[in-house]
Formats: structure tokens, sequence, C-alpha cells
């Protein structure tokens, strides 16, 4: 039997019959239930010694196939109760959580999950003003790869021990790119910045531009007039 799989959701079974008296075969879609397999309702009669089934508009599960053949002498193939050719139809992205430690929103408040729902807002952007690190588990059961891209440069694999991952923050400005992967060919990614800044802000006054001592910065107060200059005490007259 060879299993062609055309698409996420169709599935082509062929093969060829080697009995020289072959009459006719039934085949029969299951179902995989935890360990156990479930006939489903979909089925087809087979005529012809190469033939071939497509099966479309599948669920995601896993399935299996159960061929009985006959022969004109009313012969039936021993192994016709065994599920052969499983697979999996799996249309759904890989997902991941997202959590920072030590990062802020642009209101400044604090930050603890990037993601809501398994989805992430793109472009968004977190600051830091110390180390940072970036972590998550990934909850897609037929997980295959993740990878991390920094910046505009080439994505590295992303180390996942029991589904879980975690990169350190670098200082500067970067642009964060999580790359999933899955055993079916889905692919899924994550995109969001961090700006790291650990300098205080600093202030600097440009005006008035030079030292002023007259008339049109005097005031009176109480009697009393006030001249102002720029980096000297008032002079009181």
């Amino acid at each position: 039997i060879i299993l062609t799989l055309m698409n996420k959701k169709c599935i082509i079974y062929s093969g060829t019959i080697t009995e020289t008296n072959f009459d006719y075969a039934e085949a029969v879609l299951y179902k995989k239930s935890g360990s156990s397999w479930t006939e489903t309702d979909i089925k087809t009669t087979i005529k012809e010694k190469n033939w071939s089934w497509n099966i479309s508009s599948l669920a995601d599960a896993t399935y299996g196939i159960k061929i009985k053949i006959y022969d004109k002498a009313e012969n039936t193939n021993s192994d016709f109760n065994t599920v052969k050719s499983d697979v999996t139809v799996d249309t759904n992205l890989p997902k991941t959580t997202i959590s920072a430690d030590k990062i802020t929103d642009s209101n400044g408040s604090s930050v603890s999950s990037i993601t809501t729902g398994g989805a992430i807002s793109s472009g968004t952007t977190y600051y830091a003003n110390e180390q940072y690190t970036i972590s998550g588990t990934i909850t897609d059961v037929n997980f295959d790869s993740a990878s991390l891209k920094v910046d505009e440069a080439a994505p590295n694999p992303l180390t996942v021990t029991s589904n879980k991952w975690a990169f350190n923050g670098s200082s500067g400005n970067h642009t964060y790119e999580i790359i999933l992967k899955d055993k079916a060919g889905n692919n899924n990614s994550y995109k969001f910045a961090v700006n790291f800044d650990n300098e205080p802000p600093v202030v600097t006054i440009t005006t008035p531009a030079a030292d002023i001592e007259d008339s049109s910065f005097q005031k009176t107060t109480n009697g009393k007039s006030h001249h102002f200059r720029r980096n000297n005490a008032p002079i009181i007259i």
C-alpha cells in the first residue's frame, strides 16, 4: 500500500494486488481514538489489481485502512484485521506560549506574557533596562522544530526540551521572530521587538541660549525689581 498526502485534508491510498485469481476487495477507513481504532462509514470496493482510493475533506485525526481481498475461490487475506498505513491529518498551526521577565510595555507596565490565546500582535515593541529572558511552552502535539531569528539574521535552531524553550535577550534594540514547524508541514511564527535601554534620561536646556540681563527680563515683586541671568544668582535692586 502506498500512501500519498495530497494536502492536509486529502489522502490517496494506492497499491497493487498480486493475487492471480483476484476477484475484488473491500477497503474501510479507520480513525484512531487513543490507542484503539474505530471503523468509520467511509469505505470503497476495489475491482482492479492496480487500485487507488482518494479520500478528501477529512477532519484532523489519525487514520488507517483495512483491506479485505477476495479471490475467485472465495479465499480472503489473513491479515485483513490489521490497520495499515496510518497517517495523521493536521491542519492546525503549531503554537507556543511566550513569557518574559523584566520587560515593560509602552506604558511602563510590567509584562509577564507576550501571547494572548496563543497569538501575538505583529510589530509589538517592549522595553527593558536590565538583562531579560524570553521563554515559552509549545502546545502542539505534532511539533517538529523551532528556530529563532534575531533582526535580519538567518534563523538558528532553538533548543526545545520537554516542549519548553528559552533564550536571554541582549543589549540594544532587537526584533525577535520565533518560527515553529510541525510534522504535518504547518508553519507559524511570532514576531516582536525589545528595546534595551539602561541609560538614565538626560535633559538639556537650550533656551535661553546665553546669559541675559536686560529690562525685558525685569520683574517687580513687592516693590523690588528682579533681574535674571542664566547660571548666576538673581540680582536684586
